[in-house]
């Protein structure tokens, strides 16, 4: 009831398919899991907080539509971003099913986040070929992959992101 009664709040907690909502909990699985290893819970949450806000914010200012957009990518754009400051050479597992049998390899992260950036290009199709109409969340993902970047030295400590591998 509260996410209705403040829809910036109800923006981190609409995906647009299920598909969609698979691949932000895998990648903040992989991204989140560590940065939050380095800032403390507290910290991490503060970040996820102000990052999902500013995607919500920017969306309300320019949409005028208090109804939730599609914000949680947003939040999952933030996180990437900060990622990708601290450990941007990092690698993660994957499986591959190959018929009936799993096959694991090492991806760069750098390769999931472009191809969960590729995913996002219809949504800026849509925004393109009908202005003045819902942003589909474009409007917020971007802003929180700004906020991300701004927010993550600040919040994440860049300075003890230094001082550790990538792996």
């Amino acid at each position: 009831a509260l996410a209705f009664a403040l829809p910036w709040l109800g923006h981190a907690l609409v995906h647009g398919a299920p598909l969609v909502a698979v691949a932000n909990i895998f990648l903040m699985w992989i991204c989140g899991a560590r940065l939050e290893s380095r800032a403390g819970p507290l910290r991490f949450g503060l970040f996820l907080a102000l990052v999902t806000l500013t995607g919500a914010f920017v969306e309300l200012w320019f949409v005028h539509d208090p109804t939730p957009a599609l914000g949680a990518s947003a939040t999952l754009a933030g996180v990437m971003v900060a990622y990708l400051l601290f450990h941007f050479g990092a690698r993660a597992r994957v499986v591959f099913p190959v018929l009936v049998w799993p096959v694991f390899f090492d991806v760069p992260v750098l390769v999931l986040v472009l191809a969960w950036i590729a995913a996002q290009v219809p949504r800026v199709g849509l925004l393109l070929s009908a202005p003045g109409s819902r942003s589909h969340g474009v409007l917020a993902l971007g802003a929180g992959a700004a906020a991300g970047f701004v927010l993550a030295p600040l919040l994440l400590g860049l300075e003890r992101a230094r001082g550790r591998g990538s792996r």
